[in-house]
């Protein structure tokens, strides 16, 4: 009897090792379910198209298509011409705006603003956003990709993802690190790890999700004013963004910085009514997540005014109300829009002053 049940054990150990290798063969060839990091790489999803039905987030299209070139990126293909300047955006979902059509994404709307207010020069941009990127992933983004596409301009939305704790914000620590995992090796594990970090934004707030602002839950805002990012997340932050100026510039670009907008205000939304200071996110209330966020901010103004670059500072611009965010971070069509434009504007007057000079 024991003898049988043990010939039972090994032949279904046997047949889910065999099924399992089966699984990882067809993945390796073919897996729909694709993956930006793999290992300590970025994976562009070159000439990936997402097409899908939105029935649950207001403020955006109900039919979306998402595409890529053949770079990995949002927008038009390399230009030939060497005379047009590429302009890369740079950021996390915010940047990438995932859930927008085509052209409808703020790098897209921005494209189209500048062409309007320059006309001597020629614009080639691209949506170089990656959904839960923090300035760790950027600087691997410039170092294995845009460096080598000979940008002109690097345009970087920063702040909202490297408000993690620690080095690493919770998207990376398990993928950009110095030494490739063996089991990353594997498109099993990586689909487990997709699985597993899609359920830790969803817990965190940080993933894609309608926030009604009629029934969301409040927080005490008590000593919200004295909540602060941690030094380690400041010097990072800091160190970060010097080395991306770098990158940038040893890759023969100007960079540009721009500040994270929220929804997170001392202010009542002039959609719902609503006090945006007093939310819960994260066990916490608006003003406390706000007030950390501000530090970052000002850690950009200050390195670009000390270093002498461009800071377009959309966190004072866009304004804080439901009918340019969807969730607490991510922006409607209008608030995309929006975006764009406060993008062009400074930009544009950046360029009409260098001119002047």
């Amino acid at each position: 009897m024991l003898k049988r049940v043990f010939k039972n054990l090994l032949a279904l150990g046997v047949g889910l090792f065999f099924a399992l290798v089966l699984v990882e063969i067809i993945l390796h060839f073919y897996n729909p379910f694709s993956r930006r990091v793999k290992g300590n790489e970025i994976v562009l999803p070159a000439k990936q198209v997402y097409s899908f039905s939105n029935v649950n987030i207001r403020g955006l299209d109900k039919e979306i298509k998402h595409s890529k070139n053949s770079i990995g990126f949002r927008g038009p293909e390399l230009p030939s011409s060497p005379l047009t300047k590429r302009i890369f955006c740079v950021g996390g979902s915010t940047t990438e705006c995932f859930y927008m059509n085509d052209g409808d994404d703020w790098p897209a709307v921005f494209s189209k603003e500048l062409k309007g207010k320059i006309t001597e020069e020629k614009f080639w941009v691209n949506n170089s956003g990656l959904d839960g990127h923090s300035t760790r992933g950027h600087i691997a983004l410039l170092r294995d990709h845009i460096s080598k596409l000979k940008p002109d301009y690097i345009i970087f939305l920063v702040g909202c993802n490297d408000l993690a704790a620690g080095d690493f914000n919770y998207m990376e620590q398990n993928n950009l690190v110095k030494n490739m995992r063996f089991l990353q090796k594997f498109e099993l594990f990586n689909l487990y790890l997709q699985i597993k970090l899609s359920r830790e934004a969803a817990k965190r707030g940080l993933g894609h999700q309608e926030v009604d602002l009629k029934k969301w839950p409040v927080a005490d805002t008590l000593n919200w004013q004295s909540a602060a990012a941690s030094r380690q997340v400041i010097d990072g932050y800091k160190f970060r963004l010097q080395a991306l100026a770098q990158l940038a510039k040893m890759a023969g670009a100007k960079p540009v910085f721009i500040t994270q907008p929220c929804l997170f205000a001392n202010a009542t939304d002039s959609v719902s009514g609503r006090y945006l200071g007093n939310f819960l996110y994260r066990e916490q209330s608006g003003l406390h997540h706000l007030q950390r966020l501000e530090m970052l901010n000002q850690t950009l103004r200050t390195f670009c005014q000390n270093g002498g670059y461009l800071c377009i500072d959309a966190a004072k611009q866009l304004p804080a109300c439901a009918a340019n965010y969807y969730d607490f971070f991510h922006y409607t069509k209008a608030g995309s829009a929006a975006m764009g434009r406060i993008v062009a504007n400074g930009f544009a007057t950046f360029l009409t002053q260098r001119v002047a000079q």
